[in-house]
């Protein structure tokens, strides 16, 4: 091998040396970053302006439920579900669910809302599993034990448990203890807290 084919082939495993540690030190940068946003910034309570949109739709929609106006309400719930997405909490999530299913009863159509809650859910569970809140991810599993579906109340009964939540507590025994019971969803709106 020559002289000259022998620091071609160096040069050539020195870059490609470089090019991967380059990238090892972007990747791990980029996660501390992350971690650091994390950190300082986390996900707390909506804003008063985050909950003034999201419940403002759904004050829009109860009203219109009210004066049944199913397509008005039906909008009204669809920008509250948009701007509760925009928050970072759980909460606007979980009462976007709830207002679903009273969508559902208002219009007759329990099936597409109730899939829609179910969604919705989903991305609640999702958001108080990443803040690490027991309160959040068991009221989520209260809600999919209203919707009757015991096995993501279960999923959720494991994830609160990680998270802190004791076995034996009421809630954990309650939300256990009647499988496959389905929870009437009341039409009238939740009162304000």
């Amino acid at each position: 091998m020559t002289l000259r084919r022998q620091w071609v082939i160096l040069g050539t495993l020195t870059a490609i040396y470089l090019v991967g540690l380059g990238m090892l030190t972007g990747i791990t940068s980029e996660r501390l970053g992350f971690d650091a946003v994390v950190v300082t910034q986390p996900a707390t309570a909506p804003t008063a302006a985050e909950s003034a949109t999201w419940a403002s739709h759904l004050d829009a929609m109860d009203k219109a439920i009210g004066r049944r106006d199913v397509s008005a309400a039906d909008r009204a719930w669809r920008e509250a579900r948009v701007a509760a997405a925009r928050t970072r909490g759980w909460r606007p999530l979980l009462e976007v669910g709830d207002a679903a299913l009273r969508l559902g009863i208002a219009s007759g159509d329990r099936r597409s809302h109730g899939a829609a809650a179910r969604d919705v859910y989903m991305s609640a569970l999702t958001r108080a599993r990443a803040e690490r809140s027991t309160e959040g991810v068991l009221r989520v599993a209260d809600a999919f034990h209203a919707l009757g579906d015991q096995e993501v109340v279960e999923q959720c009964l494991v994830i609160a448990t990680s998270l802190g939540a004791r076995p034996d507590s009421a809630t954990v025994r309650h939300l256990r203890g009647s499988k496959g019971q389905s929870v009437e969803i009341s039409a009238t709106p939740a009162p304000e807290q």
